[in-house]
């Protein structure tokens, strides 16, 4: 699995207690990589932009996962074709979108035409979560 903008690696550490052995982070930052390999729960460590081509073979990983990264001022819906190019055929993309970035940076555009043209399937679509309204509740 390829944990995409892994930042501190909170993702990899989640994925590691439900038993997934075999993830690889990919950030920006090489002070992040830093961060997330101390953490020891990574197999491979990639610095590279998204949005850009990847310094990775295609049909490669399982899964990517990308939780925290697409969003405004980070990653655009510019990076999907490749994130898509570097997981095997019948593998999973999953990645945690707002609803508003969704419909104002075009990523619900380039959805569409990526099931249109069959680069990918939408298996699941969790409902919007409106999050806490308060510190305290949280």
């Amino acid at each position: 699995m390829l944990d995409v903008g892994a930042g501190t690696g909170l993702v990899g550490e989640a994925l590691a207690g439900h038993g997934f052995q075999h993830t690889e982070a990919l950030d920006l930052s090489t002070t992040m990589l830093e961060v997330c390999r101390a953490k020891g729960v990574y197999r491979g460590f990639h610095q590279a932009e998204l949005g850009k081509e990847l310094p990775l073979p295609g049909d490669h990983f399982a899964a990517v996962i990308a939780v925290g990264v697409l969003t405004e001022g980070h990653a655009g819906p510019e990076c999907l074709a490749e994130l898509t190019r570097v997981v095997r055929p019948g593998g999973r993309l999953v990645f945690a979108l707002r609803p508003d970035v969704r419909e104002r940076f075009g990523f619900k555009e380039v959805q569409e035409e990526f099931s249109a043209c069959g680069a990918w399937r939408l298996l699941e679509e969790s409902p919007y979560l409106t999050g806490f309204r308060d510190h305290q509740t949280a």
